[in-house]
């Protein structure tokens, strides 16, 4: 059965053979940059079938000459309360017909898939305001083992359907979660289980997408990583020796100056870029930059994590962020890839009126994009080698 889960990364020498502890394949920590994740998050936010439109397709045909060579396709299913242990697919969750044809398309454009399971709160009321940040799927939390166990039978409903579909789609990777920070730091063993119950129905590569900072913290970053005291997400989860990769969203904050220069940026990541290969020599896995993405305005480096902002426009600081953070991390050898936030069907609604969103394309961060993922010719990958 070990081998059932094993992958090649290419016919030279890097293979996901090496065995840990538990007995799963995992992948070498150094990746060859031909073989990184030039990767965008692609979202469909419009309604169930959107990925089955036009605008979709054409959109997915243009992002083979931007550079790309996998797509993160986000798969939600919401909440209602944080402390309401039921989870149900809603109006803008894919169809599995919508999902389908969009793997299928992103295949035969050559690009590989990575589907990634969300949770979002639908009831944006409580005790689990964040300003500025609406509800948020970090704070869910049980008061007892059993509602727990509730839940975790709902997440494995989701899990399961989408790890058995993405079997059937020959999907290239499956990323099981996306900050569920009180959740992922307090059952390890439920989420031991849930991996395990996974492999078992699906033979592609996983992952967890951790959050780039705790759900709280009472000092500044900067002065809390200096003391070593620094207790992320993504330093806390404890089962990233089950996974194939270790994932992580990087929002990190910057500055406080609204309008930074490129050298201000450059200079403010060596800071986490130094706590990240700690981190990353811990654990031992490849990292995802899973989701990383700027406004196009000022304040942009401040508070990227930020749904909206009211900056003015500012296209020259989203380019000089990007072009910041590929010059920090790209040739990293511990980095597996990176995933730009985002990309999605032409008529996404709520998302750029001002042209401040955090769309890129058709803004100057686009050619920054292109640059960094074509700057080594020829970006084809091996071909992964599967199991049947």
């Amino acid at each position: 059965m070990i081998a059932h889960h094993c992958r090649l990364w290419s016919s030279a020498s890097l293979i996901l053979g090496l065995l840990a502890p538990a007995g799963i394949c995992q992948p070498s920590a150094a990746v060859p940059p031909t073989l990184k994740h030039r990767g965008v998050c692609y979202v469909s936010w419009l309604d169930r079938h959107v990925l089955l439109s036009e605008g979709s397709d054409a959109r997915i045909d243009s992002l083979p000459v931007l550079g790309a060579t996998w797509v993160s396709l986000r798969v939600t299913w919401q909440q209602t309360k944080f402390d309401v242990p039921s989870l149900y697919p809603c109006y803008f969750t894919p169809s599995d017909d919508a999902l389908g044809h969009a793997v299928r398309r992103l295949h035969a454009r050559n690009l590989k898939v990575m589907v990634t399971l969300v949770v979002d709160l639908a009831d944006e009321t409580g005790s689990d305001w964040r300003p500025g940040g609406g509800k948020w799927r970090g704070r869910i939390e049980f008061p007892t083992d059993e509602l727990w166990g509730q839940w975790f039978e709902a997440y494995e409903r989701f899990a399961l359907h989408y790890a058995r579909l993405c079997q059937e789609l020959h999907v290239d990777l499956l990323c099981l979660g996306v900050e569920l920070t009180l959740c992922s730091t307090s059952q390890e063993g439920r989420w031991r289980d849930l991996i395990a119950k996974a492999r078992a129905v699906y033979r592609g590569l996983l992952t967890y997408q951790a959050n780039w900072s705790p759900v709280t913290y009472d000092r500044s970053p900067a002065a809390l990583i200096k003391a070593k005291q620094w207790q992320s997400e993504y330093r806390q989860v404890a089962f990233w020796d089950a996974l194939d990769y270790a994932a992580v969203c990087t929002y990190f904050p910057l500055v406080v100056d609204p309008r930074p220069s490129l050298q201000q940026l450059e200079a403010a990541w060596k800071l986490w870029l130094g706590d990240l290969r700690d981190w990353q020599t811990s654990h031992g896995r490849p990292v995802l930059l899973n989701e990383m993405g700027y406004h196009s305005c000022d304040g942009a480096a401040v508070r990227p994590w930020e749904h909206r902002m009211t900056g003015n426009v500012n296209f020259a600081l989203q380019r000089d962020c990007y072009e910041a953070f590929m010059k920090t991390f790209w040739d990293e050898p511990w980095v597996a890839g990176v995933y730009w936030w985002f990309v999605g069907h032409p008529e996404e609604s709520g998302v750029d009126e001002n042209r401040t969103g955090f769309p890129f394309l058709g803004k100057p961060a686009e050619e920054v994009v292109r640059r960094w993922f074509t700057r080594s010719g020829n970006t084809a990958e091996v071909p992964v080698a599967r199991a049947r």
